[in-house]
């Protein structure tokens, strides 16, 4: 038999109903916030352990080295770095979400959506001013393009000033989601500038990397340059590798931005964010453009061959593999 209740009581305890069925953890919810919960756990520690991998890999180059790296391991540290940070706080997110049934109350979510976004704004804007930078090297020989500074100042100011602008254009936006904290829910603005950035990133990561490809089999058609072929190979592989694993990372990630722009709440919406592809892409790349073991090129030998000129009057092989070795 129902309890008898006065109208008052009789609403505390309608919305407390509400409140228990709508719980992340209720029975309506459950296998849900299970099954959510527990694939981005397992995905984010696969992501955190991939960076991990990468920033133990470029260390031991650069001990071994004891120089200075060249981009081709400054880029996949500087990005794992950044994304070691992002997983981690996606980590935090979803271990406190599935411990609590909750996400983090502000200031706490605010502030860590923040530093989420800004993380994946300084990503996108890497690998873009990074495109640019090795397209203009490589495909029309401008010497000082690639040279940053010391600590890459130079790299690093560009890149903190796109993230920046796009920083103030969403920084009424910060908050809570339904299992995490990365940008509030119902804000379509940063989903749709978020789809612009990612976009334009792409086209621009697209368009520089197709260029540098043409560039290099252009050069590998010159008949002088057949006993070269094979390091002008595994160069069109490196860059054809990191334009995959980017392109495929991102992908997903728009994806994801697209469902929830038309305010799709389905699981695979959350799930989809956990992907490894980044982390664990990132190290299969490292491993097979440069090997687990740390090692030394000798530039030097392969600019001592004889120089090739191309239609625009560069040096050719010469100029060609000095460039790529500073990528």
């Amino acid at each position: 038999m129902s309890p008898i209740l006065f109208p008052k009581e009789l609403k505390q305890y309608q919305n407390a109903s509400s409140d228990s069925s709508s719980s992340l953890d209720s029975p309506y919810n459950r296998n849900e916030f299970y099954m959510v919960t527990d694939v981005l756990i397992i995905m984010f520690t696969l992501s955190c352990l991939g960076n991990l991998a990468v920033i133990y890999r470029t260390y031991k180059q650069w001990k071994f080295d004891k120089t200075s790296l060249k981009m081709a391991h400054k880029l996949p540290f500087y990005t794992s770095c950044s994304g070691l940070i992002e997983n981690g706080l996606f980590l935090i997110n979803i271990i406190h979400t599935s411990m609590y049934a909750s996400v983090f109350e502000d200031p706490a979510c605010k502030l860590i959506s923040f530093v989420i976004w800004a993380l994946i704004t300084i990503s996108l804007s890497l690998y873009s001013v990074m495109a640019v930078a090795t397209y203009l090297r490589i495909c029309h020989n401008y010497d000082r393009i690639l040279r940053f500074g010391k600590y890459d100042y130079r790299l690093w100011s560009n890149v903190s000033l796109i993230s920046v602008m796009f920083q103030l254009v969403n920084i009424r936006n910060h908050g809570s989601r339904k299992y995490w904290c990365a940008g509030k829910s119902g804000k379509f603005s940063t989903s749709i500038l978020l789809f612009v950035l990612i976009t334009i990133s792409l086209v621009v990561i697209l368009y520089c990397y197709l260029k540098i490809l043409r560039k290099i089999n252009h050069t590998c058609k010159n008949e002088q340059l057949i006993k070269h072929g094979e390091f002008e190979k595994k160069a069109t592989n490196k860059v054809i590798s990191y334009m995959i694993i980017f392109v495929l990372q991102w992908v997903f990630i728009q994806a994801q931005n697209l469902g929830r722009l038309f305010g799709v709440e389905h699981p695979w919406i959350y799930i989809i964010k956990g992907h490894a592809i980044g982390a664990t892409g990132n190290v299969v790349q490292l491993i097979i453009n440069e090997g687990w073991d740390p090692y030394k090129k000798n530039v030097t030998k392969d600019n001592k061959v004889n120089n090739v000129t191309f239609e625009d009057g560069h040096s050719g092989l010469n100029s060609l593999d000095t460039n790529i070795s500073r990528v």
